[in-house]
């Protein structure tokens, strides 16, 4: 529909990236099993010896906790951090084949940061329900830099853009009428 200055039209209605809610969640310990602490303690014997002074006082404890059972709450960003390093990496699938690299997953997705990488994928799942039923018109894919990926899916009623980075994806806009 074309409209001139003059016409009635309605202007597409757009929500931005902003209107995600960014809400962190509570850190809360994370309770190890058997399976989960063998694979946790064999990436931590692997990385102890690299590190040295503070950071490495901070990765021994995360291990003794580990052995213990449970990760208290002031040590889940180190897991969260050793978490990422092997699954990022490959590494978990390469040492520990899929069924290793699912355990250390369902770990990562109890941290603060696994909760908030899930509730931003049904966010994204959410936006894309908006498109169904609709002709895809258009798909592309931009780097706005380095690790920082635009995707941008058009149909003839709606603009859905998606924000994807290394660690994360978010809906940046949508636009309906467009």
């Amino acid at each position: 529909m074309s409209s001139s200055p003059n016409s009635h039209a309605k202007a597409p209605a757009r929500q931005e990236a902003n209107d995600v809610s960014t809400d962190q969640p509570a850190v809360v310990p994370i309770e190890l099993n058997e399976e989960e602490r063998t694979l946790i303690l064999s990436d931590l014997d692997a990385l102890l010896p690299t590190l040295d002074g503070a950071r490495a006082d901070r990765f021994r404890a995360l291990r003794a906790s580990a052995v213990a059972g449970t990760v208290p709450a002031d040590l889940v960003a180190a897991l969260e951090s050793v978490l990422e390093l092997t699954l990022q990496t490959g590494r978990a699938r390469t040492r520990y084949r899929a069924d290793g690299e699912g355990t250390l997953t369902a770990v990562y997705r109890r941290t603060s940061a696994g909760r908030t990488l899930s509730k931003h994928l049904g966010q994204v799942n959410e936006a894309l329900k908006t498109l169904a039923g609709d002709e895809v018109t258009s798909i592309s894919v931009r780097m706005r830099t380095v690790g920082h990926f635009t995707i941008a899916i058009q149909t003839d009623n709606t603009t859905l853009t998606l924000a994807a980075r290394p660690d994360t994806i978010n809906v940046e806009s949508i636009a309906v009428g467009a």
